[in-house]
């Protein structure tokens, strides 16, 4: 209320909101010349605002914009007002509100030009912010300096050496070891652990370790051993890891099939592999009808008895698992993965994601699926509890939530927009890492605990019809 101050001149109390602000839009390629460049976003400055009569917030309304990031460029009129009776100096009121995710200012004034970044502190550092206004920095100096904007730096030396440090994480580990080395001397260590759970099914890593060495035997002598291929075609339950460690300690490989492919390329798999032994249940055998190698049931393996037969431990050069390509485009193919390249992929995600023995990792991706090993593998090389997610209860993400509380899940893989769905719901208190993969992840704002985003293994094949992972590469 101006009157009420009679004695301070108006002048002085004004609040002012000095806003016509103009989206602009541009594509700009690191060929394109930066003089000419800017030369043409002058003209179509001054072309546009020719239309300056809507305002901004018409236009974010009208075509749903929505920035994580806004830009402003303040020019001169921030600099204060001149008036008839002097001039009137302009302060600018922090409000403590953004009006989104980061405001960037550029303010000139008659000394230079000044950078206020506003910004949300529960998702962004106040360091990651000052690294962002040295990069602008930066970009300006190329902009004067340089001819073509490929040409110009977004950091400086000691920014850039920052940078170039996080492509060190080389982590030196013992890589003449096996993930069964690692199962079998956790076995060892923690031998009450639980080390896994399928509803109301759960074996300590004792029981586990003794029950998986009696399958190894018994297909040992049904000649799994080195460089041979087992198919394993059941629902989800405990086998999926029984059957693998089995295979896995007789020294032979595995080729994991999910019972919701057709019946013509599940035959497909098992005959392009050259597996010798099917493991499957009586109401799945039927759909691999052209095979003649040795068929157990599931219902044979606790009948089973230790047969005497001495165990050779696989080496690290030797085949871990057999995986298919989607067949997207064309007919699926076949990826060998050794046992030296799953036990580097699994040393760095029980480095990076902290699993140890009081891990729980929900085994969460289709048995068919290369993700399926990271559910599996890193707890149980650690001493944690793998619990198999039922088939029923994948899809229904309340009830997925109250299982992972229930059982204080630590670490899961979801596909990506499963997990995303399931990142936006109210945060387990027990989860420290959320792995998803498969497709781009639509940005969303980060739960308390680890998102991690990837691919597996099998991304790596390209164009022929059979690759070998770990012959020629690590």
């Amino acid at each position: 209320d101006l009157h009420s101050f009679p004695t301070r001149r108006s002048s002085d109390l004004s609040v002012g909101m000095f806003v016509k602000t103009l989206p602009m839009y541009f594509n700009i390629s690191d060929e394109d010349n930066v003089g000419d460049t800017l030369s043409k976003i002058g003209d179509y400055l001054f072309d546009t605002m020719s239309h300056d009569c809507i305002s901004f917030g018409e236009l974010a309304e009208e075509y749903g914009v929505d920035a994580d990031i806004m830009f402003v460029y303040q020019s001169e009129l921030f600099n204060g007002a001149k008036t008839a009776d002097g001039g009137i100096s302009i302060e600018h009121c922090a409000t403590g509100d953004v009006q989104s995710d980061m405001d960037v200012m550029i303010m000139k004034y008659d000394t230079g030009y000044e950078l206020v970044i506003h910004y949300r502190r529960d998702i962004y550092s106040e360091e990651l912010m000052k690294n962002f206004a040295y990069m602008y920095a930066n970009v300006v100096k190329g902009i004067i300096t340089q001819n073509r904007f490929g040409d110009i730096e977004f950091t400086d030396s000691v920014a850039g050496s920052i940078l170039d440090g996080f492509n060190n994480t080389d982590i030196p580990y013992d890589d003449s070891l096996t993930v069964t080395d690692l199962f079998c001397a956790q076995a060892k260590k923690t031998p009450d652990n639980t080390a896994v759970v399928y509803n109301d099914i759960s074996y300590t890593y004792k029981q586990l370790d003794e029950i998986t060495d009696i399958l190894a035997k018994n297909l040992r002598a049904e000649g799994i051993g080195r460089e041979t291929v087992t198919a394993v075609l059941i629902p989800r339950c405990e086998y999926m890891v029984t059957a693998s460690l089995g295979i896995l300690k007789a020294g032979g490989a595995y080729l994991p099939l999910d019972p919701t492919y057709p019946p013509e390329r599940l035959e497909l798999m098992v005959k392009d592999s050259g597996a010798k032994v099917l493991i499957t249940v009586p109401e799945l055998n039927g759909m691999i009808k052209d095979f003649d190698g040795r068929r157990i049931m599931l219902s044979e393996i606790p009948e089973m008895k230790d047969n005497g037969l001495t165990l050779e431990p696989p080496k690290p050069n030797d085949l871990f698992i057999m995986l298919y390509t989607s067949g997207s485009t064309g007919v699926p193919k076949g990826v060998m993965i050794e046992h030296r390249n799953v036990f580097a992929f699994f040393k760095w995600y029980i480095n990076d994601l902290g699993v140890d023995e009081t891990s729980h990792a929900s085994a969460y991706a289709s048995y068919g699926f290369d993700a399926c090993m990271q559910d599996l593998y890193p707890v149980l090389m650690s001493g944690g509890c793998v619990y198999i997610i039922p088939d029923d209860m994948r899809l229904e993400l309340d009830r997925l939530h109250d299982y992972f509380v229930e059982n204080s899940i630590t670490h899961s893989f979801m596909t990506t927009q499963i997990g995303r769905q399931f990142a936006l719901m109210e945060p387990v208190p027990s989860m420290k890492a959320l792995v998803v993969g498969g497709e781009k992840l639509v940005p969303f704002t980060p739960p308390a605990y680890t998102v991690l985003n990837g691919y597996g293994p099998t991304e790596c094949c390209m164009g022929s019809s059979m690759y070998r992972v770990g012959k020629n590469e690590k």
